[in-house]
This record gives structure tokens, sequence and C-alpha cells, in this order.
């Protein structure tokens, strides 16, 4: 049965970060995964929660980051690009620390949407304590130098997924990390936008759902085998 803890994890002053904490059989599973939202594509949205039913699957903890990144939050998008980074960083390192603190897993996993690969490329994939992390990145801003950079250098396990039609797609970007980075699995959907939809079109769609769903399994696979029923 599944178990949906909520928590907060303070930051800096009076600020804290919700999350909610989901495990599938009501005990610790052997893993975690921390889910970074985009900022108005929160976890209700297909890649979501789908992806969070395919972790489940595996065995793994997963950690909705509920920070407040939507639109209407006017202080947050009017900082430099550096600076939003930063912010994002602290909150999720935040919650990551609050629920590490209190549990001992055996594989720490991230995963990212849109802005919220912000955090993990420019953080997580830098810092030395989650090296052997495996990391998700969906719809990354390959655009953004500091994103791009940060993954041709990235040691961790990744699996990438973006569509040739998003405006944060990058040929030059996809091209290097083919060709350099052995530890980055890509998951390239032609024509795809930024919700990995194809345009109007429902059944090509939930094809591209039902092909990444699967290959997303199989990147798991490799570290989390399905647990017996």
């Amino acid at each position: 049965m599944v178990q949906a803890i909520t928590g907060s994890a303070p930051v800096s002053g009076e600020r804290e970060v919700p999350y909610t904490l989901i495990r599938p059989d009501g005990g610790q599973g052997r893993a975690v995964c921390f889910v970074c939202p985009g900022a108005s594509y929160l976890f209700d949205k297909p890649l979501l929660h789908f992806s969070t039913m395919t972790l489940l699957r595996f065995g793994a903890d997963v950690v909705h980051v509920r920070y407040a990144y939507g639109k209407d939050n006017t202080v947050f998008w009017n900082l430099p690009e550096d600076e939003r980074s930063r912010v994002m960083q602290e909150d999720v390192r935040a919650v990551t620390e609050r629920v590490l603190h209190h549990s001992d897993y055996e594989q720490v996993l991230f995963l990212g949407k849109s802005i919220g690969t912000l955090p993990i490329v420019n953080g997580v994939c830098r810092s030395p304590r989650h090296a052997q992390a495996a990391v998700i990145l969906l719809t990354p801003l390959l655009t953004l130098q500091t994103v791009a950079d940060h993954l041709l250098t990235c040691p961790q396990a990744v699996f990438l997924a973006i569509g040739t039609g998003d405006s944060y797609y990058s040929e030059p970007v996809i091209r290097l990390l083919a060709k350099t980075r052995p530890n980055v699995t890509l998951h390239i959907v032609p024509q795809a936008n930024h919700a990995l939809e194809i345009g109007l079109d429902a059944e090509a769609s939930l094809d591209v759902l039902r092909s990444l769903m699967r290959d997303m399994a199989l990147f798991l696979s490799d570290r989390l085998p399905i647990p017996a029923r």
C-alpha cells in the first residue's frame, strides 16, 4: 500500500521547502528519487505522474520537492539566471539533506523536468557527495551554457529525454554528448515539444509517453532490479 508523508525542510531565515515522501509499501524503500518539477509542469502532469509510478514499481521511495517557482513568482523570475539556479539548488539541497539524514538508502536518484533540471545539473552533478547518484533529466534546458558545460563533465549515470521540437533542444550539445559521454543515455523524440508531446496528436503523444517510460525503466533496471512480489 502506497504511503505519502508530508514534511518541510528549512532553507534560510523563515523560509521552508515543503515535500512529499511517497513509499511504495509503507516501509522505507531501498532507493530514493528526488523529483524536481518544472515551473508550471507539476506532479499531476503525465511525465511526472507516470515517472513516479515507474519509480515506485522499482521499489524506490519518491520525494516530490514542492518548491514554488510558478510564473506568478515574479521575485524569482526577476533574478538573474545564475541566481535562480542558486536558489533552486539551496531548496533541493535542504530537502535532500533532511530526507537522507533520517534514512540510509542503497541508491539515490534525482529526476528533474525543465527548470527542475537546473539544481540537478548545476548542483547535484557537481557534488562529490552524489557522485554515485543516477540522474534523469526530462527536457533539460540545453540552450543554457552552464547546463551544457556541466552535462559535458557530469560523472553520474544520466538518462536524458528531449524532443527536437523543444525550444531548449540543442543539436550541437546532443551531438557532443553522444560522442563524448558514454555515461549519458539519450532519448531523443523527433518533433516533440517541451511537454514531450507531438502537437495535438493524442495517439502519437501517448506513444511517446509509452516509449519514454519503457526506456526509463530499462535505465532503472540496471540500478534497481524490480523486487519480487
